[in-house]
C-alpha cells in the first residue's frame, strides 16, 4: 500500500491531536508538511511530530505536488477558503469542526467536494469515543428509535478561550454552541435523525472578552417527532464533560464519563455494556485515510458538517428572534 502524503495547515493546539492520530498510522501516511502563518510555531510543531517541511502560506503548499491530503486545523473562519482551495488542488481534506462559520460557506465546501470528487471529511471524532460508539450499536441492535434525549457538553476553559480567536464571532462564528456544541448536535443527528427545528437561548455569564456566548441551551425537534435538549458550556468545571441520556422505544440509554448503561425493556434488565478502548483521534484518521484511498465511503460526510452548522446557526437565530427556527429555511 502506497503511503498518502500529509500536510497539516494550522499548527495550534488541535493540530497536535491530529498529528497524534496520524502517527498511529505511519504505515499508511507520510508526514510531509506543516503550515502556519507563524513560522516559529510551525517549525516547533514540525520538529515535535516529525514533519519534513515547513510553510507559512497554505497556497504555496497546496500548489506543489508534495501532499495528497491535508488536515485543516485553523481558526473557523479559514476552514472554508483553505478546504475549498485544497479540494480544487486535488487534495482530500480532514477539516476540524465546525465545518465553517456559516451555512453558505458550508454549502460551498460541500459543492467543492462534489465537483472535484475529493473527500471532505469533518472532524466529529466524538462518534468514535468508546462509549458513544458502543451506545449507537445498542440502539441499532436492541433499544430501537430514540423518543427523547437529554444531551450536554461542557468544559471550564472560558478564560483561556476568551484570550484567543474563539471569543470573536468574525473568526469563530459563535461561542460554545458552534465550538463544542456541534459535536453533540452531530451526535443527536447520528442517534436520532435529521433535525428539523430548533429553539435556542444563549448567555454571557463569565466571559468578558469578544462577542460570543459562554453558555447555551437548545431544544431540537427531529424528523419523526423525537425531541432532544442540548446544554453546552464553557464554564463547566472539572474537565471535559459529555452526557447523553436517551429514552428509547425498547429501553433507555445513559452515556456519561466512560460508561455505557442501558435498560432493556423486554428483558427488564439493566445492562452495563463493555466499552471498546478507542483512541478517537486515531480512529478518525483511520476512517479519513481509508476514504481518501477510496477503500471506504466517508464515515462522516460534508452533509453531516453542513447539518451541524445549520443547527447551530439556527439556535443563534432563535436566540436573536425569540422564535422557533425551521432549519430547512436557513
Amino acid at each position: 500500500m502506497a503511503k498518502l502524503r500529509l500536510g497539516i495547515i494550522g499548527t495550534g493546539s488541535i493540530a497536535n491531536a491530529h498529528a497524534g492520530g496520524y502517527k498511529k498510522h505511519l504505515d499508511q501516511v507520510e508526514l510531509v508538511a506543516a503550515c502556519d502563518i507563524r513560522e516559529d510555531v510551525a517549525q516547533a510543531f514540525a520538529q515535535r511530530h516529525g514533519f519534513q517541511q515547513v510553510f507559512t502560506d497554505y497556497r504555496t503548499l497546496l500548489e506543489q505536488d508534495i501532499v495528497d491530503c491535508v488536515s485543516v486545523c485553523t481558526p473557523n473562519n479559514l476552514h472554508a477558503p483553505i478546504s475549498i482551495e485544497a479540494l480544487r488542488q486535488g487534495k482530500s481534506v480532514l477539516c476540524e469542526k465546525p465545518m465553517s462559520t456559516s451555512v453558505a460557506l458550508a454549502e460551498q465546501m460541500k459543492q467543492a467536494s462534489e465537483e472535484t470528487g475529493k473527500v471532505l471529511y469533518i472532524g466529529f471524532n466524538h462518534r468514535l469515543i468508546g462509549n458513544f460508539n458502543r451506545g449507537k450499536q445498542l440502539l441499532d441492535q436492541r433499544l430501537g428509535r430514540v423518543l427523547a434525549a437529554r444531551v450536554a457538553v461542557g468544559h471550564g476553559a472560558y478564560a483561556e478561550l476568551q484570550r484567543k480567536w474563539f471569543a470573536h464571532r468574525d473568526q469563530s462564528g459563535g461561542g460554545t454552541f458552534i465550538d463544542n456544541g456541534v459535536h453533540m448536535i452531530d451526535m443527536i443527528r447520528w442517534y436520532i435523525g435529521p433535525i428539523e427545528e430548533v429553539t435556542g437561548q444563549t448567555s454571557r455569564m463569565m466571559i468578558t472578552e469578544g462577542d460570543v456566548e459562554d453558555n447555551g441551551y437548545a431544544l431540537f425537534r427531529c424528523r419523526g417527532g423525537a425531541t432532544a435538549s442540548l446544554q453546552c458550556s464553557w464554564t463547566w468545571w472539572g474537565g471535559y464533560t459529555l452526557v447523553f441520556d436517551a429514552i428509547c422505544e425498547n429501553g433507555t440509554l445513559s452515556l456519561s464519563g466512560s460508561d455505557c448503561v442501558a435498560y432493556d425493556k423486554e428483558m427488564d434488565a439493566r445492562i452495563e455494556a463493555k466499552v471498546p478502548n478507542l483512541d478517537c483521534w486515531a480512529e478518525e484518521v483511520k476512517h479519513f485515510l481509508a476514504a481518501a484511498r477510496g477503500d471506504e465511503a466517508p464515515f462522516i460526510t460534508p452533509e453531516d458538517g453542513l447539518a451541524a452548522v445549520r443547527a447551530a446557526v439556527g439556535a443563534y437565530q432563535s436566540e436573536a428572534t425569540g422564535q422557533v427556527v425551521k432549519l430547512d429555511q436557513l
